[in-house]
């Protein structure tokens, strides 16, 4: 690994506690990397190899489109890379494709964090001439991993866990509320059980559980740790590019429930679980019933991990700058 010396500008600040999949990915970026003998700032200061940008929007880290534009145009041999992890299909309360796709023509390399979001993109106008490359997130084996986790032995309910930092209902709210009225039924309570881990959705309404527990916003190991109590992780957010948490779920050796409308997610769990519409989720709950065993030797061998996500980020990034 020849990264001795390389400085490396990522455009965030990381944090500490549960701040979301986004803070994951620098956490193990800026640890490889270090750990590698290259320097990694959050700021744009002078002499660096590499701007690593990872979302362009003004007030959004701690440098956005115009910032890297006007220090591109000051240090023209200054490669630049544009991470690729969100649409506006997501549901936020602002647009910016339009700007992700301008930052994508400012970038000397662009990297998409799933298929799915790289055809989102080209849909929309990306140039397929820029040097571009898929790399799927991935959750940090030293601490979401299958060791202690709980497999189901089929003489108790089937317990079902998500978890989320956002509070945008586009994470899923619909089939949670969903499948919290499903265990109204004594009968269904008898089978299942369903944690919830988070912030509760709010925006734009705010959402209310009668037989949901509910665990507020947990993460490292105390957040692996609570993964494994459960037998099936359960991702209903839509349009997501590669979000980590169900990626972290799976890790930890719990096969997926994951909604045909999760965008990157449906890739990532594909061969790890059971892929269900709106209509067919609790068609999927009794599918999970019957299939679970036979997913738990194929858990084990989950490949998105960090280690593998951080090894081709660093292969990609050594081929840019000797261009």
């Amino acid at each position: 690994m020849m990264l001795e010396g390389v400085k490396i500008a990522l455009g965030y600040k990381i944090r500490n506690g549960p701040w979301g999949g986004g803070n994951q990915f620098l956490i193990s970026f800026k640890d490889y990397f270090e750990s590698g003998g290259a320097r990694v700032t959050d700021h744009l200061e002078e002499a660096l190899d590499m701007v690593v940008m990872v979302n362009p929007r003004k007030g959004s880290g701690t440098f956005d489109y115009n910032d890297v534009l006007k220090y591109k145009r000051r240090n023209p041999k200054t490669k630049i890379i544009f991470r690729v992890n969100d649409t506006d299909k997501s549901g936020k309360i602002y647009k910016a494709d339009k700007l992700r796709l301008k930052s994508c023509r400012l970038a000397d390399a662009v990297v998409f964090i799933s298929d799915w979001i790289r055809d989102y993109y080209i849909e929309r106008g990306f140039d397929c001439r820029i040097p571009h490359i898929v790399i799927r997130n991935g959750a940090d084996e030293n601490i979401f991993n299958p060791q202690g986790y709980s497999v189901w032995d089929s003489s108790r309910p089937l317990k079902i866990v998500t978890h989320h930092w956002s509070d945008n209902c586009m994470k899923g709210a619909d089939i949670y509320q969903y499948f919290d009225q499903l265990l109204d039924d004594p009968w269904m309570k008898q089978r299942f059980e369903f944690t919830y881990i988070g912030q509760l959705p709010s925006y734009p309404t705010k959402v209310q559980f009668r037989n949901t527990r509910y665990i507020p916003p947990l993460s490292g190991m105390a957040l692996a740790g609570e993964l494994k109590k459960h037998h099936v992780y359960l991702t209903a957010a839509r349009w997501e590019g590669c979000g980590m948490h169900q990626l972290e779920g799976a890790c930890c050796g719990l096969p997926v429930l994951f909604i045909d409308e999760g965008g990157g997610a449906v890739e990532c769990c594909e061969g790890f679980g059971i892929q269900f519409t709106k209509d067919t989720f609790a068609i999927s709950l009794f599918k999970m019933l019957k299939q679970y065993i036979g997913f738990q030797p194929k858990m084990r061998t989950f490949p998105l991990n960090a280690t593998l996500m951080v090894r081709k980020y660093a292969d990609f990034i050594l081929s840019v700058l000797k261009k």
